[in-house]
């Protein structure tokens, strides 16, 4: 999708490629998150980061780039805060997924928010 469309200017693309994103990853995290799945919605989270985290455009538009990563963050603290699935308080350690274990932090909101 990238690079299929030269009609616009690549910030511009950017820019309409991770709103389609933010929104994919706010529908997909709520629903695995009302649905009581909290390792996925997690792991999709990660999933979501390490997707666009290097997909920063031009240097003269980083600040956009961070700006987008910092509302990602902030986005999944809020749901994960207002989620109606209760925060597992003893987890049993590591939580292994097929990429990386998740810790006891990552189910706290207070670790997004930082």
């Amino acid at each position: 999708m990238i690079g299929t469309s030269t009609r616009l200017p690549p910030i511009q693309r950017l820019v309409e490629i991770k709103a389609v994103a933010e929104q994919l990853h706010f529908k997909v995290s709520t629903l695995l998150l009302h649905g009581g799945k909290v390792v996925e919605a997690i792991t999709w989270f990660w999933r979501h980061i390490a997707c666009y985290e290097k997909l920063t455009g031009v240097p003269e538009a980083a600040f956009l780039h961070w700006d987008w990563m910092s509302k990602q963050y902030l986005v999944f603290a809020e749901l994960l805060e207002t989620s109606s699935v209760a925060i597992p308080t003893a987890v049993p350690l590591p939580l292994s997924t097929s990429e990386r274990p998740i810790t006891e932090w990552e189910f706290q909101p207070a670790h997004y928010y930082q």
